[in-house]
């Protein structure tokens, strides 16, 4: 997955597992090995490109660009799929290019019937929540039909994936509700800071970058806005060639001020602010 400039050869190594998980396809079986590799190399550019494409969206308030090439690295059959740089499984990702749409029709029309937005935002928190529960499902390993013990069997894919699905619960209520009501309708949030601290102890948070800002927006003042003020501030998420993430715990900062003024402060209300953000 995509974690950091600065890990050496990922890159190289993302393309060499793509290879091994999936059999040459029908089009490269003529070519020589340098060919392939080429290919899925480019394949995998075209991926990383439709992943900028749904940040993108979601700072500037519009639908994705690359939409209607999505099903490229989104679709059950694409050869290169996005969990495969992002780490988060693809049913979020084309979740979040939904919200997306829903989010550029809010900001276009604002006032559109509110009962159809939210008629909308509710469809698409059914269909997380019903990712979620797959995922929690098959985080559970049976060890011993007689008896109803169990334990989890969480993979680094599933974590991560738990963490944005619930960032794209936030996100789809932002749409509709201001930061603080959006917050309160957040009962996953504990759950959320608790999967996070996972990742943390297994350094997947240079993978998580959109989610933590997404959940941090919305965090409470006192224990929450420090947990994520002290995670964008650390050493693991903006040092070296990620210094500009620092620019991300000022706009999150800055956020946090204008919800104590305001709470009735939307997202929409701060698209200024994160308009040449990108969440990496």
């Amino acid at each position: 997955m995509l974690r950091g400039l600065d890990e050496g050869d990922e890159t190289q190594c993302i393309v060499s597992n793509v290879l091994l998980k999936n059999p040459t396809p029908d089009p490269f079986q003529q070519h020589d090995t340098e060919t392939v590799l080429l290919a899925v190399a480019l394949k995998f550019c075209g991926g990383v490109v439709i992943w900028l494409d749904i940040l993108a969206a979601i700072t500037s308030g519009t639908t994705p660009v690359l939409m209607r090439h999505q099903h490229q690295t989104l679709g059950h059959s694409a050869y290169t799929k996005l969990e495969e740089i992002t780490g988060c499984k693809s049913w979020v990702m084309a979740i979040l290019s939904r919200i997306a749409v829903l989010h550029e029709a809010r900001r276009l029309a604002p006032h559109c019937t509110q009962t159809d937005m939210n008629s909308l935002i509710h469809e698409i928190k059914q269909d997380i929540f019903t990712g979620l529960t797959a995922e929690n499902l098959g985080g559970i390993n049976i060890t011993d039909v007689a008896t109803p013990s169990h334990q989890t069997t969480d993979t680094q894919h599933n974590i991560i994936t738990r963490i944005f699905a619930n960032a794209a619960l936030v996100y789809a209520q932002l749409i509709i509700d201001a930061f603080e009501t959006t917050r309160e309708h957040s009962v996953e949030f504990d759950e959320t800071i608790g999967s996070i601290k996972i990742a943390r102890a297994q350094g997947l948070l240079r993978a998580l970058v959109f989610p933590l800002f997404m959940m941090a927006c919305v965090a409470k003042a006192g224990y929450e806005q420090k947990f994520f003020d002290d995670i964008f501030s650390s050493q693991a998420m903006s040092g070296g060639l990620f210094r500009y993430r620092r620019a991300m715990l000022d706009i999150l900062r800055r956020i946090w001020g204008m919800r104590e003024i305001d709470h009735e402060l939307r997202w929409l209300d701060v698209l200024e602010d994160c308009k040449d953000l990108l969440l990496v």
